[in-house]
């Protein structure tokens, strides 16, 4: 596992739109959590509605999606799984198939 710092599935809804069954999209953030609105503007006009995280690929050929959070990494299929299960993290939760 990638990570055992796990994000409050609350926190999760208010980053994430979830489309087409699991894929994750930054949602707009408000001002407030921002120093100032240029800021605030310039993160909004980047990533809002832009889909969240990047590829990896390890070395036995399997493509995963990891997502930043906080400066922490996080598998999306993980985040999926706490969106869906109102929060429950799952410790060892894989996705091979």
């Amino acid at each position: 596992m990638l990570n055992t710092v796990y994000v409050d599935v609350s926190y999760l809804r208010e980053l994430f739109d979830e489309k087409y069954g699991g894929i994750l999209y930054w949602k707009e953030r408000p001002v407030e959590w921002f120093f100032d609105e240029g800021f605030c503007k310039a993160w909004n006009t980047r990533f809002a509605n832009v889909e969240a995280g990047s590829a990896e690929t390890n070395d036995r050929g399997v493509t995963r999606w990891r997502i930043g959070i906080n400066g922490r990494l996080y598998f999306r299929y993980q985040i999926v799984y706490a969106l869906h299960t109102n929060g429950l993290w799952a410790a060892n939760l894989d996705h091979i198939n």
